[in-house]
């Protein structure tokens, strides 16, 4: 019961990655290499957003490229970086699903499978924690400079005014000096007549 019930996972598995392949909206994301042996992974950040959870419970990159791996599929990269995989017996032209076995995990593989999908969910927790903090100090950074722009702001007013002042109070100096200028040369004539009576 239980390796039939098995069988059928493996089964549907490769069924689903043949529809990926046969799938023409996802060409520019993953496909057949030239010669129909290999898969090819053109785009990872789509093949997780917009093509792995249509067809499995989740997006994760990770988990596909483990499962692929689990299957005996092999991976390397071509002469242009590309991520490919291939198995003998999964071809564009063939596909003999009795040979295509899932690999047996033993005890210790399926914990440290566990310890890695925990220390992986752990990382995008802290990951997404570190981002939301980076937001945070954009974000008051951002005010902290619009602060600094406003008291720059108001500290130049301020200085214009000081200015203005002080020019007002310069030509007040001047217009004082010139006012006691112009009543000390309107009282000597006069005090020239006083010293004359007084004689």
């Amino acid at each position: 019961m239980s390796k039939r019930k098995n069988t059928s996972k493996g089964y549907r598995f490769i069924q689903i990655i043949q529809q990926m392949l046969d799938c023409n909206e996802f060409i520019d994301i993953i496909k057949w290499d030239e010669e129909g042996i290999k898969i090819k992974i053109i785009d990872k950040s789509l093949l997780q957003d917009s093509v792995l959870p249509r067809y499995f419970k989740h997006g994760n990159y990770s988990s596909f490229l483990r499962q692929l791996n689990m299957y005996g599929f092999t991976s390397c990269k071509d002469q242009n970086g590309i991520l490919t995989y291939k198995h003998p017996y999964f071809t564009q032209n063939q596909i003999i699903q009795k040979f295509i076995e899932k690999k047996k995990q033993t005890r210790l593989e399926r914990m440290k499978a566990g310890t890695f999908m925990m220390e992986q969910e752990e990382l995008l927790k802290t990951m997404t924690s570190l981002k939301q903090e980076q937001i945070k100090i954009q974000q008051q950074l951002v005010a902290s400079i619009k602060q600094q722009l406003g008291f720059q702001h108001h500290f130049k007013l301020i200085i214009e005014r000081l200015l203005e002042i002080k020019t007002i109070q310069e030509r007040r100096g001047v217009f004082f000096i010139e006012g006691v200028r112009m009543i000390v040369k309107a009282m000597k004539p006069e005090a020239c007549k006083l010293n004359f009576n007084i004689e």
